[in-house]
């Protein structure tokens, strides 16, 4: 899946891809375009356990 967050203020982008993220179903993979880097994203990822590459 495939997530363009590009032109959305905070905290859109973040809630965005979020809720993308718990409709993936096991072994799929979520790429997010945004504008700056997510900083406060990468935090909660780490607390839920999710791998990331930026």
């Amino acid at each position: 899946m495939i997530l363009d967050n590009r032109g959305l203020e905070p905290p859109q982008p973040m809630m965005r891809t979020l809720t993308a993220l718990a409709k993936l179903k096991k072994g799929e993979a979520l790429k997010i375009i945004n504008d700056r880097r997510p900083m406060f994203l990468f935090e909660q990822l780490d607390d839920l356990g999710y791998t990331y590459q930026t």
